[in-house]
């Protein structure tokens, strides 16, 4: 299978239009005791956010209104939140490893130090084919969002030493849609895998 370009194209004055309309976002005012019956409960999420992410407290100091509804959205309108959660979902319901068990893959860990989520070193160590470890300087847990040039890094220094000895037998597309280069990577020949 081969890749193949693509673009979606948007007129400017919309897109100017969009980004005048999102400036001027605020938080909506909530209905008085309606819980979560019309949507997301506003204090609840920032409570949430603040307390996975790296902003000391102002939600709005590491993410702006923009991420923050986009992000929102996309989950609420494709109804897709359990894709997000289901690691979750599947660390409760599966075993943990057992003592010899151990997966072959290599791995990377990276470690905000915000994130909520810290496995204990040695576990990682036992359980994983680890390559790399690094404990980040900033960030929490949307370190892919709050960090992304550091996280960028990692994956870079994750797989550098395991790219093939050839480089013809790789081909890589670097994309992002804020700017950052991320590496997609297939076997030359084999398209997506």
């Amino acid at each position: 299978m081969e890749a193949k370009r693509f673009a979606i194209a948007v007129a400017d004055e919309i897109l100017l239009d969009l980004r005048r309309r999102l400036a001027a976002t605020r938080w909506p005012d909530e209905i008085d005791g309606a819980g979560w019956e019309y949507g997301t409960n506003l204090r609840n999420l920032k409570i949430l956010v603040a307390y996975w992410s790296d902003c000391g407290g102002d939600v709005e100091r590491r993410f702006t209104k923009d991420e923050m509804l986009t992000t929102i959205t996309i989950y609420w309108v494709t109804e897709t939140i359990n894709s997000s959660v289901r690691m979750y979902y599947e660390g409760i319901r599966i075993p943990p490893l057992s003592p010899e068990q151990r997966i072959e893959v290599p791995a990377g860990v990276v470690i905000p130090p915000k994130d909520r989520t810290i496995p204990p070193r040695e576990w990682a160590e036992r359980s994983l084919r680890m390559q790399r470890w690094t404990e980040m300087p900033r960030g929490g847990h949307f370190a892919a969002m709050e960090e992304p040039e550091l996280l960028v890094e990692e994956v870079r220094a994750l797989f550098h030493p395991l790219r093939p000895a050839r480089p013809d037998q790789l081909w890589c597309r670097w994309r992002s849609s804020r700017g950052h280069r991320l590496a997609v990577l297939h076997p030359r020949g084999g398209g997506a895998s």
